[in-house]
């Protein structure tokens, strides 16, 4: 089965709090990918936390397949990042990464950081 959705950092966050109906359904019903940058991102928000990561690690692993990036993706990073700028003022080479990692996947990003908005095949939760 093909990947629907990508979610990004901020989904993930979003669905272990609980907040968002609408994560909470695309976790549930569709095959998921989480790009492997997501993994770094949610690592680092847990270890700030001083917060165990392991188990929604684990929930993540079963949940999503963990997708790499290949390296013609990894090349245009830097540009894309450098085009989003100009609207999107923090928008970073992480958020290229993730983003790109959609991309390849033909997959829809799922994220609630604004720095995506209007970019095509984004789902900008509320």
């Amino acid at each position: 089965m093909s990947i629907r959705y990508v979610l990004d950092t901020s989904a993930w966050i979003e669905y272990f709090l609980a907040t968002d109906k609408k994560i909470q359904e695309i976790v549930s019903n569709n095959e998921l990918g989480t790009p492997i940058m997501v993994i770094a991102e949610l690592s680092d928000k847990y270890a700030r936390d001083k917060a165990d990561f392991s188990d929604s690690f684990d929930f993540i692993k079963t949940k999503s397949r963990i997708l790499r990036l290949s390296l013609n993706s990894y090349s245009n990073a830097g540009s894309l990042k450098n085009i989003q700028r100009k609207t999107h003022p923090s928008f970073g080479l992480a958020d290229a990464l993730i983003y790109l990692t959609a991309k390849e996947n033909n997959a829809i990003l799922v994220t609630k950081d604004n720095d995506f908005k209007d970019m095509d095949n984004v789902m900008l939760l509320e």
